[in-house]
């Protein structure tokens, strides 16, 4: 049995020989599987700092504000005297500090009784300060008086460093 195995085992690696193939030390295949390829490097863009939440310290709102002022406005608190601002975060109970607060003002200018005006959240990305809001105008239907009011929104913040930009989200 021995014998006829042996003779087997020889004529395999006579015909692995005559083939050209080595039994003893088989020939790599050095074919790649898969070639690959240089993909595009992504570039991120020059600023991937995202925007981040501002915290509203204190949040009033009127309808009288003194002064014919309106728009959008980052104030220093020192500059708050003459617009009755500093009064209304008083009588609501704030003591803002020139040293560590901001204010906010969306002061809507004259507009006929019942108009209202938020500022609901504030974000900061890159020294602009975004503010989103609403600004409703007064019902266009009940009874209409010829009451003219001034409202506004405030909101006391933490200290924003000079040349803060702000900019408007408000609805």
């Amino acid at each position: 049995m021995l014998l006829k195995t042996s003779i087997t085992t020889l004529a395999t690696l006579a015909l692995l020989t005559a083939c050209g193939t080595n039994p003893v030390n088989p020939v790599q295949d050095t074919t790649p599987v898969a070639t690959a390829t240089p993909t595009k490097t992504h570039t991120a863009p020059t600023s991937t700092a995202l925007a981040r939440p501002v915290a509203i310290l204190s949040n009033i709102n009127g309808s009288n504000l003194s002064g014919d002022d309106y728009g959008l406005k980052l104030l220093d608190v020192s500059r708050l005297s003459g617009t009755g601002l500093a009064q209304a975060f008083s009588q609501a109970g704030v003591t803002l500090d020139p040293a560590t607060h901001s204010v906010v003002l969306l002061a809507m200018g004259e507009q006929p009784h019942g108009a209202q005006a938020r500022i609901t959240a504030l974000q900061l990305k890159e020294g602009t300060l975004y503010v989103q809001g609403t600004a409703s105008p007064a019902p266009t239907d009940g009874d209409q008086t010829d009451e003219i009011t001034r409202p506004f929104a405030a909101v006391a913040i933490p200290r924003m460093v000079a040349g803060t930009v702000v900019r408007s989200d408000i609805k």
